[in-house]
């Protein structure tokens, strides 16, 4: 029965829908609808179950190829090997489940919007029912702080006024009506004459006929766009994927080379001087390609990150996937919904025009006053003003009113020195006439102490054509031509500034007109003045935006709100610049999608917006090339932030639909902490690069090392088991260390890393390949220097091999400093900024140090003691790679000035 009801009149509605606009429908006939339509529910994302958590951690190419690797050991009956690297699949796959399960529990206790109940007349009568029972041809009744259990056409209506925010995005109330929208094409904004689900009723009442339920409602719809909204790989996934294809591809070149160039030489291994077979040399070149693989690099990524999602968590972002952490970090587009998220989704008073001619200015704290630059303290003409329009309203302690408008008035009033308890005792209301969407005013008639005093508040046209008199500097005048352009004027532009403008006035009642229709009366009266109101930016929205700015991010606006109000707001933050543009949703409709993506790089501001329009957006942006993060709060913003490549919900103003479809949950709705995870996601990526290049440097050192051996004919310089203890013990560690780095605060003063970039791309190859190649340079030195020509067998072999061995772990060790930064000297950055890395590499040479000189693990790492002059020997090879690294420094940093 579900179809499009806000341009038909009642008549034609509650016909179509075979009901009554006074009695409802029958019990008997509900139940019968109820049976054809089902119930008014729709379907529950649970999230990832527990399996598919676990199975995300486990089915990555990283852990497949550590899983190969496994494979291989148990073939080679290496069982030590085979431990370890098992240990590193458990434990990559533990960090991330338990970090990615503990983010969902988080969630579910962020749950809860629904509208349980409703108020619904059958057969005459008014009862209460669960909202799942609702079926199309209900009439239901609304009351102030309902929440709109399905859409409906509203078939009566008493200064009905709606909070649709979490379905349009819009947060001033909208007033409803009974009347047509005669308005082809109509958003949901602007449909008056109908109420729909998941928004609430902020003042007035009415009663509402029910046309869809579930899935036909407009957030039935919505829900539906969001489950159709696909997820692609994150930028790190991706990347990592690369560099599981590029170990399989060195693992499989290595053992290629190393068998073939063993069969070349046949080659003798150190510990026995026996001929290798040729089965035998197979095994010894897989056995190497084995040990080569950086074991430790899938726990290190899972665990940098979820060390980035705590480091998130302290600045109010709850990370949902733990591979979100980076991709946030490469965001180069956020686009950000205005309502609740780069303001407050409160309105407040920022302006008032006393009289005629004197415009006062309020503090964005909402309690300081000025007058041009100057602070200014309320005097008796600004109370005046503010005091009346509160008395004409409607908000009093326990009455449960929440009419933002009537809020902000109050609040303001109270900075002005308004004491609810006095203003009633002077101004008792006798009665009211309420609010109109038709008048688009209020009257209220009190009784003062001399005599009685018709308040009325409104739009400012309205009420200033009812007036003749104005309050000026010298008391009240007559609105003369003059005057009345002035007023004129400011409500203009407040207007401008994306402001609400309400005027206040007030005429004297003769007791003889007490009870005279109100709306006689409002006639004649005296112009108090103007206020204006809007829904102020946050704070911290100015600076989190030129933040964005600085770090080469784009902000985009999205919004359901008017495009003066949307393009007043992106001026005032800074979103909204000389020469970019603003464009409506019927602007956009307008354009086809190959239009929108050759325009969207130019337009900042977008309003009037339906939820499939910022769906659009995205996809525009991401067809040009840009890793996009979407925010919002509300139900109309879910399937954008489905699409995004990281979805921001908001965990106090948003809605469960939203929450649901999001990477990242902003604890606090603050736009600054989005920034602040960007920020956070960034120096996450450059820790991932750091550990990967100190990892891939140690690595390709060491199979650099052993080919080059095997190659000139030498003993093999290092054994399989020292090469797995580096890779674990000694390599693990430091490059753990160099994942907790803090922020660099360079960070965000660089442009987002672009989406097709790759972490092994060519200046981190060339990194690698000149780091690596120095730590070769280093260990092949020290090499020659132990190799005695094969004349001292075996024990000559063992003291080689360790030397070679202490060479590679000390001067791994001491080149980690030099991963802090690509350019800044050692010296510079030092190790006082990370005290976990010098730790981490004082507890490595420590063991180093052990597994040389005890007896009882010296069998399992194939070592013997190394003399004094030995070590001394070691330290000086190991400070080699140090300094080259530090020389190529020296001149990127000349080079670059």
């Amino acid at each position: 029965m579900a179809g499009n009801f806000f341009d038909d009149p009642v008549s034609v509605v509650v016909d179509a829908l075979r009901t009554d606009p006074a009695r409802g429908i029958t019990a008997e006939e509900a139940r019968t609808r109820l049976a054809q339509c089902g119930p008014n529910t729709l379907a529950a994302d649970e999230g990832p179950s527990r399996w598919d958590i676990l199975k995300g951690q486990i089915l990555s190419p990283l852990v497949a190829v550590l899983l190969a690797s496994a494979a291989l050991c148990l073939v080679l009956r290496d069982w030590v090997d085979l431990g370890a690297i098992l240990a590193i699949v458990v434990l990559n796959a533990t960090v991330g489940y338990f970090q990615e399960y503990r983010a969902e529990r988080s969630l579910q206790m962020l749950r809860g919007l629904a509208a349980p109940k409703a108020r619904v007349v059958r057969s005459g009568a008014s009862e209460l029912i669960a909202a799942s029972e609702l079926v199309p041809g209900d009439l239901i009744e609304l009351e102030p702080g309902d929440l709109v259990p399905a859409d409906c056409r509203i078939v009566s209506a008493a200064a009905l006024r709606m909070n649709e925010s979490a379905l349009t995005g819009e947060s001033t109330p909208v007033e409803k009506t009974t009347e047509p929208t005669w308005l082809d094409g109509a958003s949901l904004g602007d449909r008056t004459s109908c109420v729909y689900a998941a928004t609430s009723v902020v003042g007035g009442r009415g009663r509402a006929v029910v046309f869809a339920t579930a899935a036909d409602t407009e957030l039935g719809k919505i829900v539906s766009l969001v489950k159709k909204a696909e997820r692609e790989q994150t930028p790190l996934q991706r990347d990592l994927s690369q560099v599981g294809n590029t170990l399989l591809l060195v693992c499989g070149v290595a053992i290629a080379v190393v068998f073939l160039l063993g069969l070349l030489r046949q080659i003798s291994w150190s510990d026995t001087g026996a001929q290798l077979k040729t089965a035998d040399l197979f095994l010894t070149a897989v056995s190497l390609a084995v040990a080569a693989i950086p074991e430790g690099l899938p726990a290190i990524v899972t665990i940098t990150l979820a060390i980035g999602v705590q480091r998130m968590l302290k600045r109010r972002a709850l990370i949902r996937r733990l591979s979100s952490v980076e991709t946030l970090g490469t965001a180069s587009v956020i686009c950000a919904d205005k309502t609740g998220t780069i303001t407050r989704n409160e309105l407040s008073v920022r302006g008032v025009l006393v009289g005629d001619a004197r415009p006062v200015a309020i503090g964005d704290d909402g309690r300081t006053f000025f007058e041009g630059a100057a602070q200014a303290a309320p005097d008796s003409a600004l109370r005046d003003v503010l005091f009346s329009a509160v008395a004409c309203s409607n908000v009093r302690s326990g009455s449960g009113a929440k009419d933002p408008t009537e809020l902000a008035l109050v609040s303001v009033a109270r900075a002005a020195g308004y004491h609810e308890a006095e203003l009633e005792e002077r101004l008792p209301r006798v009665r009211e006439l309420p609010f109109d969407s038709i008048r688009r005013r209020m009257s209220t008639l009190h009784e003062s102490p001399d005599g009685y005093v018709l308040l009325a508040k409104g739009a400012h046209e309205v009420i200033l054509e009812r007036c003749t008199r104005v309050l000026t500097q010298g008391g009240e005048a007559p609105l003369s031509k003059e005057r009345a352009a002035q007023v004129e004027a400011a409500a203009t532009a407040f207007a401008e500034r994306g402001m609400r403008v309400l005027a206040i006035a007030r005429r004297p009642v003769h007791r003889a007109d007490v009870d005279s229709d109100l709306a006689d009366l409002e006639r004649d009266m005296s112009l108090l003045g103007l206020i204006a109101m809007a829904d102020m930016p946050r704070p911290e929205a100015l600076e989190a935006v030129a933040q964005c700015w600085n770090a080469g991010i784009r902000t985009v606006l999205l919004t359901g709100d008017h495009i003066v109000t949307a393009q007043a707001i992106a001026r005032e933050v800074g979103i909204l610049r000389a020469g970019e543009r603003a464009v409506t949703g019927s602007d956009l409709a307008a354009m086809s999608e190959d239009e929108l993506a050759s325009q969207v790089d130019q337009i900042r501001v977008y309003a009037r917006l339906a939820p499939e329009q910022k769906l659009h957006i995205v996809r525009a942006w991401k067809r040009r090339g840009a890793v996009v993060a979407m925010t919002g709060d509300g139900v109309n913003d879910a399937p954008a932030i489905k699409e995004a490549d990281v979805g921001v919900a908001m965990g106090l103003s948003g809605t469960d639909v939203a929450r649901e479809a999001a990477d990242l949950v902003v604890t606090d709705d603050n736009f600054a902490s989005i920034v602040a995870a960007v920020e956070e996601g960034r120096g996450v990526h450059a820790n991932i690069r750091r550990a990967l290049l100190c990892l891939f440097a140690g690595n390709l050192s060491e199979v650099a090392l052993v080919g080059a051996a095997t190659a000139l004919g030498l003993p093999v310089p290092l054994h399989p088991t020292q090469i797995l203890w580096m890779n674990l013990v000694t390599d693990g560690p430091p490059a753990l260390a160099l994942a907790t780095e803090p922020v660099n605060p360079d960070e965000m003063r660089r442009p987002p890393r672009d989406r097709r970039t790759r972490m092994l791309d060519g200046s981190t190859i060339y990194n690698v390949v000149y780091q690596g190649f120095m730590l070769y340079l280093g260990a092949m030195l020290s090499l020659l220097y132990f190799y005695d020509g094969g004349r001292g067998g075996a024990a000559a072999s063992a003291r080689m091999q360790t030397g070679v061995f202490c060479t590679v772990v000390l001067s791994q060790m001491l080149n980690c400093l030099s991963f802090r930064h690509d350019e800044k000297s050692l010296f510079t950055t030092g190790v006082r900024g990370n005290l976990r890395l010098a730790a981490a590499i004082v507890v490595s040479i420590a063991l180093q140090v052990v597994i040389v000189h005890w007896d009882f693990v010296r069998p399992i790492s194939r070592t013997v003691p190394l003399t004094l002059d030995e070590w001394s020997a070691v330290i000086g090879f190991s400070l080699l790679p140090v300094v080259m690294v530090e020389l190529r420094k020296a001149w990127l940093r000349s080079r670059n000035g």
